[in-house]
């Protein structure tokens, strides 16, 4: 059998916390495959302490034959793999772009990535494979047959056909608004703001501060609260990490671990008034909103993959700007926005409409990729 690595260490997120475990199960089945952690990872170590705003089991990943370790490149020379499949998720690129480098030259080990949602996949360097969201992502990768439109599997739980015996809870409409305290027949906003990191130091093109945006979105959508809308805030995945007591934990994102952000935005007084939804819910939240509204968030693929519309604000004139921002609803100003929303028929976005850019994997990521490492190998 061929042995592989399936290193974790790289691709844990709150809002998608059971991301790479399908697949270890699924690639099991054919090859001798080692899970890989950093020290302390926090999916194995982790202490609740009550009032966090995301959960996961730690079982699920302490009850894998785990390996921690300090130094991947060192754990793959001593088991001497065939290829080492890791995330896509690249934000200290440097330090990650060495790591790759050193692997490839040091072992005996191919690097296979597959994608995540965001544009990480763009930077990545010193890979063999490479598992893309879509055929439209293959090429402006620049093609070949090292690169297999597999869809994206941190996206598998926004499907019905997703059969991976450990999921999150689905809730319907109503078990959603039960377990939030919301009214079913109000309409029901996402709010999804973007990576906090840049919000006070970012600007868009026209000198507008990120920050100063948020609070013209944050006073809107108070203005709508009063006119019976009902607002629930799903921030970026970072912000419910960062209350973290022991800064050891590994295996989250790394400008958390290292302290980088100054404090999380879901308990700051100007988000005090939004029902704030625990980070595991938010593919709840998406299937059972009206629509979304953002600053500049790539969360909109998301929210096209459920549907579902979403209001941005003059992400055109941003760097998140891409060639999948057709699926927002974009606005120049806040009077703008205010007026998209206000007319907003809750249309429902055209089924297939994201097909070239995120292959439609019916929840079956997990089993395109591992099949595609069967080939591979």
């Amino acid at each position: 059998m061929k042995k592989i690595v399936l290193y974790f260490g790289d691709s844990f997120w709150c809002s998608t916390p059971y991301e790479g475990v399908a697949l270890f199960y699924e690639l099991q089945k054919d090859h001798e495959v080692y899970p890989v952690f950093i020290n302390n990872d926090i999916r194995l170590h982790k202490e609740w302490r009550g009032g966090e705003k995301y959960f996961f089991d730690k079982s699920v990943f302490q009850n894998l034959p785990h390996i921690e370790t300090d130094s991947l490149v060192s754990t793959c020379k001593d088991l001497g793999v065939d290829l080492t499949v890791m995330s896509c998720q690249m934000q200290f690129k440097r330090q990650f772009e060495q790591r790759n480098f050193q692997l490839k030259t040091e072992t005996n080990s191919k690097i296979l990535m597959f994608d995540i949602g965001g544009e990480d996949v763009t930077f990545c360097k010193h890979w063999d494979f490479l598992a893309i969201k879509g055929e439209l992502w293959k090429k402006r990768m620049g093609g070949g047959d090292n690169i297999c439109p597999t869809g994206v599997i941190g996206l598998d739980e926004l499907y019905s056909d997703y059969d991976f015996h450990i999921r999150i809870p689905k809730l319907d409409k109503v078990a959603f608004c039960k377990k939030y305290d919301l009214d079913p027949k109000k309409p029901i906003i996402a709010y999804v703001p973007a990576n906090p990191a840049p919000d006070n130091k970012y600007s868009y093109r026209s000198g507008v501060s990120a920050s100063q945006a948020l609070t013209d979105i944050n006073n809107m959508l108070k203005k709508l609260m009063s006119e019976g809308y009902q607002v629930c805030f799903k921030t970026h995945p970072n912000d419910y990490i960062t209350e973290e007591i022991n800064s050891g934990y590994h295996g989250i994102h790394p400008r958390g671990v290292r302290g980088g952000y100054g404090g999380p935005r879901y308990n700051h007084p100007k988000f005090s008034d939004f029902t704030v939804i625990n980070s595991e819910d938010g593919y709840n939240l998406y299937r059972n909103c009206d629509f979304g509204v953002t600053n500049y968030s790539h969360v909109g693929w998301e929210f096209g993959l459920a549907g579902k519309q979403i209001h941005s604000l003059n992400i055109k004139d941003t760097v998140a700007d891409s060639n999948l921002s057709f699926i927002y609803t974009d606005a120049k100003d806040i009077i703008e926005m205010e007026k998209n929303i206000r007319d907003s028929s809750f249309t429902p976005i055209e089924s297939g409409v994201l097909d070239p850019y995120i292959l439609n994997s019916k929840g079956q990521t997990y089993k395109k990729i591992s099949g595609w490492v069967n080939d591979i190998l």
